[in-house]
């Protein structure tokens, strides 16, 4: 009968009683002969590690082997490792290999592969081992390493914690280290993370060729990465430089691009014209472009003002070849029916052509007139000048009309009669004033009261069907003339400008053949003349100089009306 302690503690009384019936169940005979424990001097019951036999440690107060299975959890005993009986005391206790998947206690690893070790495997509370989780043949190879795990008091008999600090293996990342824990260092790695080498991926031949530079490459987790800033061929651009880096530099470039230069381009079909700066022709300018295939060249010329046909009776050169108005031939003309009208500047150099015409009206103008045309009738109308400041004097008047359209001579020439040099200040007149007053009959204001033709026919009532001949006589400038030269200023309402004169003139056919006297007036009264196709034969404006004191004036009024009715 074993020994009893009246003093021991509850957790003691409980492992003895269990001993004993762990005994009985080994085998213990009647007579008490049996294993260990049977005696009382043979118990296996300790204070200390160093009353238990090679192999054991002392736990709660009992001896239990090192290295023994604890199966579900039961009391542990002294079964063998290889499961068979316990070996007698101070016998080996055989090789420390579990049987299957079975957690062997006092190794500090993870038998069982459930991520703990020696879980549940009675210990020594406070102790400490080295321990590993991972797969044990891992243990200490590459960069596994141990952990650590201490002896708690969770349990009956104290119990391993959890393995803490162990290192385990890990997908290999070509670092240098066998991070897989297989004993081979970056086993199927091309390269170290984190070393670098020159790439590039232009097409051979290029590297280090004009623009063309290799770049880097990293070594990354699982190889080489990407290769970065390089510079690889580009379309060629105009710069100085190699871009598509074929050994030469701006192949295909015909300029540089911004420039310009100065372009022109002669019209087919016309031979001999079309010189930039000769009549109205003129350059343009090209800009220096990139072409979308690489290079460069000139575009479209802008801004040119190239060759046209030649436009009659406007005294501009359009086939820019150096003659104005060449090869025109004059409209015939039809001067079997005309109302002329005798439209005299009256201003104070004018004395002279007034005595001339007032002499010669009826001895040689009509009856020359008479000769020329079929059916001729006369009208009578005078001008000098707004009186407005430097323009005219107070008594000047910009137009008056003085005989309607008639074949009664005397009355033309009492109309005639009655001009009167005087007035005038500054040199040009009011000559495209007259000529839009003659034209049209509108008036202007309170300077030109409104014609009282019933027909609308101008201010002399010209006949319906009848050519309007005018026979503008005047030594000076106009004033608003070709171009708006000598413009008026400071006059309301506005007077009437060339180009409306022009148009005014026109719309009702009429014809303005220019009488100079003195040079002043020969480019405005050609202007006139060639604007409403008072023109020769050869095309040029008919324009008589009949001297400064009008000396000729009779017959070169009768040559004039001769040339335009030819």
């Amino acid at each position: 009968m074993p020994r009893t302690d009246m003093h021991a503690s509850p957790s003691t009384t409980r492992l003895r009683l269990a001993l004993l019936f762990l005994g009985l169940a080994l085998g213990c005979s009647p007579s008490g002969e049996g294993g260990p424990g049977s005696d009382p001097g043979d118990e296996p019951f300790c204070a200390t590690t160093a009353d238990c036999a090679i192999g054991q440690s002392c736990i709660d107060g009992v001896c239990v082997r090192r290295g023994t299975p604890l199966g579900d959890g039961g009391m542990p005993g002294t079964v063998d490792d290889d499961g068979g009986p316990g070996p007698a005391p101070g016998e080996d206790a055989g090789p420390a290999t579990p049987p299957g998947d079975v957690e062997l206690c006092g190794n500090g690893r993870d038998d069982d592969g459930d991520g703990e070790a020696d879980e549940q495997c009675g210990c020594e509370i406070g102790a400490t081992q080295g321990c590993f989780a991972g797969p044990s043949e891992a243990a200490g190879v590459g960069v596994c390493a141990l952990g650590s795990q201490t002896c708690d008091a969770a349990g009956e008999f104290g119990s391993w914690g959890r393995c803490e600090g162990w290192v385990g293996p890990s997908e290999e990342i070509c670092n240098g280290l066998d991070d897989d824990c297989d004993g081979t260092a970056d086993e199927g790695c091309e390269c170290t993370v984190g070393e670098t080498r020159g790439c590039y991926t232009g097409p051979p031949g290029t590297e280090g060729v004009g623009i063309c530079a290799p770049g880097m490459q990293v070594c990354v987790p699982g190889g080489w990465g990407a290769c970065e800033g390089s510079t690889l061929p580009a379309a060629e651009l105009c710069n100085g430089l190699d871009d598509d880096c074929d050994g030469t530099v701006d192949e295909g470039c015909l300029c540089a691009p911004g420039d310009a230069r100065s372009c022109y381009e002669t019209p087919s079909g016309m031979p001999g014209a079309g010189t930039p700066g000769v009549g109205l022709c003129r350059s343009g300018t090209a800009a220096c472009m990139e072409l979308p295939g690489g290079g460069s060249d000139y575009g479209a010329c802008m801004g040119a003002v190239t060759a046209t046909p030649e436009i009659c009776r406007n005294d501009l050169d359009e086939d820019c070849d150096g003659a104005v108005d060449e090869g025109c031939v004059p409209p015939v003309v039809d001067c079997t029916v005309a109302d002329v009208v005798f439209l005299m500047d009256t201003t104070g150099s004018m004395s002279g052509e007034i005595a001339q015409i007032q002499a010669r009206l009826r001895d040689t103008i009509i009856p020359g007139l008479d000769r020329e045309i079929a059916d001729v009738r006369f009208a009578v109308a005078r001008f000098d000048d707004f009186p407005v400041g430097s323009y005219g004097g107070g008594g000047d008047i910009p137009f008056q009309h003085l005989q309607n359209i008639t074949a009664d001579v005397a009355a033309t020439q009492r109309a005639v009669d009655g001009f009167r040099a005087s007035g005038g200040a500054d040199g040009p007149e009011s000559q495209v004033e007259a000529l839009y007053q003659v034209a049209t009959g509108e008036g202007i204001g309170a300077w030109v009261p409104r014609s009282g033709c019933a027909g609308g026919g101008g201010y002399p009532c010209f006949r319906p069907g009848a050519t309007p001949i005018i026979l503008l006589f005047t030594d000076a400038d106009f004033h608003n003339g070709p171009g708006g030269a000598y413009a008026y200023s400071g006059i309301t309402p506005r007077p009437h400008t060339y180009a409306e004169a022009v148009a005014a003139l026109n719309a009702r056919n009429a014809k303005v053949l220019g009488l100079m006297s003195g040079a002043a007036a020969r480019d405005d009264l050609e202007a006139i003349a060639r604007d409403t196709g008072a023109t020769a034969a050869d095309g040029s404006p008919i324009v008589f100089d009949i001297g400064t004191d009008g000396r000729s004036l009779g017959e070169d009024v009768v040559r004039a009306v001769q040339t335009l009715c030819r």
